[in-house]
């Protein structure tokens, strides 16, 4: 075998995939109450909510809307508490936290459900119900704010000057009612002196979005209204520009061998793109798209961003050797005219690309970030739309994980990772994309960063719920804590030049043409789903995991996630690494025992002092709720390593469950295990579905599953062993079988049957 034989990665059959009966399982903790004191608690609470209703208008008409606390450790996710709402005729409407819900139901139901209780208060009755409530108060206005405008609202003298909110309905009313309280609430709007930005805008499950300006003032009367459910300020994305010294191309050619059509589209989410001046460039550009009410364009930022797409990270190196080699095609789609794109706008522009585009492209690049870092305790707006986009029509999205200016004001990295305002910005905290921070490719003195470390301006991890973010990292470049100069990474520019530049701009666009040169070689069947769950698989990681604490790899995690993207390795196996491959379908009633093969190379190579390592990551798309608050992820897939011993028993061998990478409600599952001995045969992976309370048991939810077998010396042939001892089990994923054939007979010297 040369070492020029590519090595598939190898397709696991749905004959090694055991299906195994499951029966979920709730346990319920009793809460000790004291029913006559407690019943007369809640008893007060709903008094208080009917004196709230009285007194506040309703574009709802006479709904009831008020906040129901469950008592610490116990969650709206379990049925029991969903069937007794249901009961009284009392709906969720909203879950704000785990044991926080918004609710809302009739004045009668209301009545009915205090008497309900001071039943409960005077006799103990209904106690079953009843002692998981801790507390039932009105839902007023303060609460639906954001936090940034709770501290502008909680000012002594709140300022006049107007501010740019969007008002979120509440959720889950049917479209008359929507229709009504829209109608009613723009009616209040002017009544008060506000401004109506925008005709209203639906989200995906048709909740409605209303745009204002108001003064502080006028918005404190506005948000009692019980049709609002949320309201904050606006959000602005922008990009920022870049500055750096330019220089002319010249004496640069394509490789020739490359055909266009063969390479894989990534739609490019911009400002434009233009390559007039580098007119070599222009047959890798499929479409040009402008959004309809954009007017003037300034395709600067876009033909940059594009660049790296289509020529990835070694851009400078080609360049500097007069060759270009393009990785991947792209789609010109120009959504921004200006400096800045609000978030209303942005959604609708971003909805229309995909719904335009996904028949011809599933990977899409969006370089632009909202100013500041992301809140805690709610999801954004356009970060919801995205992972419904993703969801709706199996696209891929890579979006930078934003830059911050915090740098300035740090004399170190280390001062300066400890600082809050460096969490990644809006919509970096989609859960479905993959969400890229920026590395540095070469050294500087005056940098707070050296290579291969986190670039200073790069924004950071946990996301929106503690979710893992960043997913990856790329080269974006370093820039100089002397005289702000930025530098490091290449790209071509709208005026025929190639700059030196830096941002997470240029590092987002280098993972969506690694996911593009992944799809040219996968079977289009779920191919971005196979593509990304590969990507995150197999990585260059930043850090020895095997050498730190769980604290320390949290650390790390927040800074590199999986580690820097890496085509070569996702893209193909080693002799001494080898990658197996299966997707699947799981619902709450069915578990996976999915069966790999461990060669007797490996058990043999044993008592070497140094481990080979295994790599397990399954990958979910789930369902997806912005009204679940942190329950906001509707299902995870848990996986779980078990190795075979002498005596042919599977006991699991895997990290802590609270461990990084193995943490309940993930849509990946990500870990590794080192071991100093092996035996040779079936090995497993145990799969198991967990949903939220609304998932339907029967509900089935795809998943993507990457094992790696990894051994430290790459003169152990895993790959070959595994091809001779187990001939014909495995297909590989290439796509056709006549390549198929080729390989293994180069591999094993003999062809396939």
């Amino acid at each position: 075998m040369t070492s020029q034989v590519i090595l598939p990665h190898l397709v696991i059959p749905e004959g090694d995939v055991q299906h195994v009966n499951n029966a979920p399982r709730g346990r319920t903790k009793v809460v000790p109450r004291i029913f006559a004191e407690h019943g007369k608690q809640l008893v007060l609470g709903v008094q208080e909510v009917e004196e709230f209703a009285v007194q506040h208008t309703s574009s709802l008409d006479d709904m009831v809307v008020f906040r129901l606390q469950l008592h610490e450790g116990h969650k709206f996710s379990e049925q029991g508490k969903m069937d007794f709402l249901k009961k009284r005729d009392i709906a969720i409407k909203a879950v704000q936290t785990n044991e926080i819900a918004v609710v809302a139901t009739t004045p009668q139901a209301v009545q009915a459900f205090r008497r309900y209780i001071d039943n409960y208060a005077r006799t103990g009755a209904n106690k079953t119900d009843l002692q998981y409530v801790e507390k039932i108060t009105p839902f007023s206005g303060f609460d639906k704010n954001s936090s940034s405008l709770q501290t502008l609202l909680a000012d002594e003298k709140p300022s006049e000057e107007p501010v740019d909110v969007q008002l979120m309905l509440m959720p889950n009313c049917s479209p008359e009612q929507y229709e009504k309280a829209i109608e009613k609430i723009q009616n209040s709007i002017e009544n008060v002196g506000g401004k109506l930005k925008r005709e209203p805008f639906f989200l995906s499950d048709n909740t409605p979005i209303l745009r204002v300006e108001v003064t502080p003032f006028q918005l404190s009367s506005l948000e009692e209204d019980t049709a609002i459910y949320r309201v904050e300020e606006t959000n602005f994305f922008h990009f920022e520009p870049s500055s750096s010294q330019s220089t002319l191309l010249s004496d640069i050619q394509l490789d020739s061998d490359i055909d266009p059509d063969l390479l894989e589209p990534v739609v490019v989410i911009d400002s434009g793109i233009d390559f007039s001046k580098t007119p070599l460039l222009n047959r890798y550009v499929l479409d040009h798209w402008t959004a309809s009410d954009v007017t003037a364009t300034n395709s600067s930022h876009g033909t940059q961003v594009a660049s790296r797409v289509i020529l990835g990270d070694t851009l400078g190196q080609q360049i500097r050797m007069g060759r270009l080699t393009p990785q991947a095609t792209v789609i010109d789609a120009c959504i921004i005219g200006q400096d800045k794109l609000s978030e209303d706008e942005m959604i609708i522009r971003v909805k229309e690309v995909v719904e335009t585009f996904h028949k011809k492209a599933k990977v899409y690049n969006l370089s632009m970030n909202a100013r500041y870092p992301i809140q805690s305790d709610r999801i954004s707006l356009i970060a919801y739309e995205i992972d419904n986009l993703s969801r709706k029509y199996g696209v891929v999205f890579t979006i930078s994980a934003g830059n911050h200016q915090v740098w300035e004001v740090h004399d170190s990295l280390d001062d300066l990772l400890d600082d809050d305002d460096i969490l990644i910005a809006a919509p970096a905290e989609s859960y479905l994309a993959l969400t890229v921070g920026a590395i540095n490719d070469e050294d500087d003195p005056h940098s707070l960063s050296q290579k291969d470390k986190l670039s200073p301006y790069s924004r950071t991890g946990p996301g929106f719920a503690t979710n893992e973010k960043p997913d990856l990292v790329a080269p974006g470049g370093n820039l100089s804590k002397r005289n702000g100069a930025i530098f490091g990474t290449t790209v071509i520019s709208n005026g025929g030049e190639y700059l030196n530049t830096s941002g997470t701009s240029f590092a987002a666009p280098v993972v969506a043409g690694h996911l593009a040169s992944l799809m040219t070689t996968i079977p289009q069947v779920n191919a971005p789903m196979v593509a990304k769950t590969l990507l995150l698989h197999l990585t260059d990681p930043q850090y020895a995991y095997e050498q730190l604490s769980e604290d320390q790899i949290d650390a790390e995690k927040r800074l590199y996630g999986h580690g820097r993207s890496s085509v070569g390795r996702a893209i193909s196996s080693a002799s001494h690494r080898v990658t197996f491959v299966a997707q699947g379908e799981l619902n709450r009633l069915t578990k996976h025992r999915v069966k790999f093969y461990v060669p007797t190379v490996l058990a043999n190579d044993t008592g070497r002092g140094y481990p080979a390592v295994v790599t397990v990551t399954s990958l979910v798309i789930p369902p997806l709720d912005h009204t679940k608050g942190m329950e906001y992820l509707g299902a995870f897939v848990s996986a779980s390593l078990h190795k075979r011993t002498k005596t042919g028993n599977l006991p699991p061998v895997n990290p802590p469950r609270v461990s990084s990478g193995r943490r309940d409600w993930q849509s990946v599952f990500h870990f590794k295990r080192a071991f100093c001995d092996f035996n040779s045969g079936e090995w497993e992976v145990w799969l198991e579905l967990h949903t939220r309370w609304d998932t339907d048991k029967m509900d089935y939810i795809p998943y993507v599953l990457a094992i790696t077998l990894e051994s430290p010396s790459v003169a152990t042939k895993l790959y070959e062993g595994i091809l001779q001892e187990v001939p014909n089990r495995y297909e590989l994923l290439v796509q056709t079988p006549t390549t198929q054939a080729m390989i293994r007979q180069r591999v094993i010297g003999v062809p396939t049957e």
